[in-house]
């Protein structure tokens, strides 16, 4: 007998459920922040994208150290 359990794969119904979850649950931290729950304004969707992007940590590699020596 297998320890583990077998998962049956996810009908199409259980996988729309599950994305209208996560749309509802993204519509909802949303609108908490401020922002309007759908965003269909293209300059507001690179206004939200560009914000993000400031509030990420550089990417390890990307944290201004130098690879390289510098020229003397």
């Amino acid at each position: 007998m297998p320890s583990g359990t077998a998962r049956q794969p996810l009908s199409d119904q259980e996988r729309a459920a599950i994305r209208q979850a996560g749309a509802d649950d993204a519509r909802r931290s949303r609108a908490e922040q401020g922002f309007p729950e759908r965003i269909e304004d293209p300059a507001a969707v690179a206004v939200l994208a560009a914000l993000l992007r400031a509030a990420r940590p550089p990417p390890h590699n990307e944290t201004g150290r130098r690879t390289s020596t510098p020229a003397a």
